[in-house]
């Protein structure tokens, strides 16, 4: 949750991330998880025990919910209000902007899609019967 991804796709020793957790090798786990955050320093070491604590493959190593209640992350710091307020300001405009660009990026998409029918169209046409520009008004016309 806190990244906006999974820590990994399925608990196999196949997968690209949990194989490190599963071959007891977490630093490389979070190594390949802060290399898709903006900061290197994104997740923060209490974090880190936490989770690995919480998916680690030998479940009698697992951590159980004494665990995580006694771990540095839960005890940690809480959020202030105007904190999770901007954050969540700061996300909404963040998801707006991928929308836009989503948008924009299927219009052009039509846009070409359309462009290429009518290319296809008129490629089509029988060049015996052309008559020049009168041909292209009418062409432009019916596919502005």
């Amino acid at each position: 949750m806190k990244a906006a991804l999974r820590p990994f796709n399925e608990a196999v020793s196949g997968d690209n991330y949990y194989k490190h957790i599963y071959q007891g090798r977490p630093q490389d786990f979070w190594a390949l998880h802060s290399n898709l955050q903006s900061t290197a320093d994104f997740f923060s070491d209490d974090f880190k025990e936490l989770v690995t604590g919480m998916i680690t493959a030998d479940p009698k190593k697992r951590y159980t919910i004494e665990d995580v209640k006694a771990s540095a992350w839960y005890k940690g710091k809480l959020a202030e209000k105007a904190e999770i307020v901007e954050e969540f300001s700061r996300l909404k405009d963040a998801m707006k902007a991928v929308y836009r660009n989503e948008a924009i990026e299927r219009k052009e998409a039509r846009e070409k899609a359309r462009k290429k029918a009518m290319l296809e169209q008129f490629v089509q046409t029988d060049y015996k019967t052309y008559r020049g520009s009168e041909d292209v008004s009418v062409f432009r016309r019916k596919y502005p």
